[in-house]
């Protein structure tokens, strides 16, 4: 059992150093400096200000899909590289009095992005214990997870700022819990249930063509 865990954490540490330079290939100016804010993709403004005005406490109307999940949890990446310095400001009002508008683009779109690879990471370490959970391999989890880094679907999706990634993420885990709850032997166990619902009913919330995955 130790071994198995132990080999566990080595695909995902190998997992996360692959997605990592994968994205640092794509991104080659990814660290040494910002990308300007308009190398961006033309939509990827639309949460940037989402957030801008989400975090300064107005309403949002005429919305295409909800995104709910996007706008919170970017709200909160802002707010953290607020407080450690890295932002100037958080809100539109700080946004719209900022020196260089350039200069607070290019931050904001990089804490995005930030957001963005945390729940690319996060969603081929899930899909990995989801492969485990069916397969009991410890190779094919980690080839498939490799097959699905290098997919071009998830490529385009972990380079962007969009709301299919999160609700992907989210789906995910409604699975992970699901396949969770089908191998507990313990009634007390049936929480997994609950949270798979959750997180199900999170991913609706996230992205409406997730009904289209759903088998009922």
């Amino acid at each position: 059992m130790e071994n198995i865990k132990n080999n566990q954490y080595l695909n995902i540490i190998v997992l996360g150093l692959i997605f990592l330079l994968l994205v640092f290939f794509l991104n080659p100016n990814f660290i040494p400096e910002f990308k300007h804010w308009t190398t961006y993709h033309r939509d990827d403004i639309v949460f940037v200000y989402g957030t801008l005005i989400y975090n300064e406490g107005y309403d949002q109307h005429h919305l295409d899909h909800p995104s709910l999940f996007t706008f919170i949890f970017t709200s909160i990446t802002y707010k953290i590289f607020y407080l450690i310095g890295f932002l100037d400001h958080y809100t539109l009002s700080g946004f719209i009095k900022s020196e260089d508008i350039n200069v607070s683009l290019s931050k904001l779109f990089f804490v995005s992005k930030i957001t963005i690879l945390f729940f690319s990471i996060s969603t081929v370490i899930i899909l990995n214990r989801i492969l485990f959970l069916l397969s009991i391999n410890q190779f094919n989890s980690f080839l498939l997870s490799c097959l699905f880094i290098f997919s071009t679907g998830f490529i385009s999706a972990s380079n962007r700022l969009e709301s299919g990634l999160i609700s992907l993420f989210l789906i995910f885990l409604s699975i992970y819990f699901f396949l969770k709850f089908i191998n507990s032997k313990k009634k007390i166990e049936i929480i997994f249930f609950i949270i798979c619902f959750i997180f199900l009913f999170s991913s609706m919330m996230q992205k409406k063509i997730i009904y289209f995955n759903i088998p009922f």
